[in-house]
């Protein structure tokens, strides 16, 4: 169906290293579990293609996707001050960077 779409993840890949470029899932679609699916999915993945570690890197105030990361085993590594510019219904923001060990 046309509106089957709920959402995406995007990621690339070099030899043993990963970087999640994206989890997006739709406002509502959210808090069914879809994001953690998406992300163990892309997990797999990137375990099959010989990845041994994926970093990602999100808004300070997105405590949601913060915690996805965390539940799958992502941990803080440092922070990025002022990586997000604003933007109409952001103000400039740092960004948290997490690694995963796969």
């Amino acid at each position: 169906e046309e509106d089957a779409w709920c959402g995406h993840i995007l990621f690339r890949h070099s030899t043993d290293e990963a970087e999640i470029l994206t989890v997006y899932v739709k406002e509502e679609w959210r808090q069914q579990g879809l994001g953690h699916t998406l992300l163990e999915t892309a997990i797999g993945r990137l375990k099959l293609l010989g990845v041994k570690e994926a970093f990602l890197d999100v808004r300070t105030s997105n405590l949601p996707a913060r915690k996805l990361y965390e539940n799958v085993g992502a941990t803080y590594i440092s922070t990025r001050p002022d990586y997000y510019a604003a933007t109409a219904t952001h103000p400039k923001e740092d960004a948290v960077v997490y690694k995963l060990m796969l």
